[in-house]
């Protein structure tokens, strides 16, 4: 069983992936906002980050940026959620040092639980 943050400030959004990822015997861990993101991380240390992107406030490039000055966070493993399918987004949150991404709506949940799970168990 891994620890996984959600971080979303969409409440569906958290309540879906609690629901899916609990399913696959995750515990999950959830933030609605970037500031809240940085405090559970702190908190749980999570084996995985599922990020928004679009949050108001602090958005997820901003959490990502300061989760790599947080002890430890240069080795977090982070999947970015995103509903733009822009690829600028993705290359953006890829070099800020996210490990992948997906479009929130058009993935099949096989396909994210086979990639959450391919991701907690890369090295770091």
């Amino acid at each position: 069983m891994a620890r996984v943050l959600v971080v979303d400030d969409v409440a569906e959004i958290r309540s879906l992936m609690i629901e899916i990822l609990s399913i696959s015997g995750h515990e999950v861990w959830t933030a609605a906002s970037g500031e809240e993101a940085l405090w559970k991380y702190q908190e749980v240390t999570p084996d995985l980050i599922l990020l928004d992107i679009s949050m108001p406030g602090m958005n997820g490039y901003d959490v990502l940026r300061a989760l790599r000055e947080c002890p430890g966070g240069e080795r977090a493993k982070v999947i970015m959620m995103t509903a733009l399918s822009d690829p600028q987004a993705v290359q953006e949150a890829l070099e800020l040092g996210a490990r992948d991404y997906f479009v929130k709506g058009s993935i099949e949940i096989d396909h994210l639980l086979n990639r959450v799970d391919q991701h907690i168990h890369a090295a770091v």
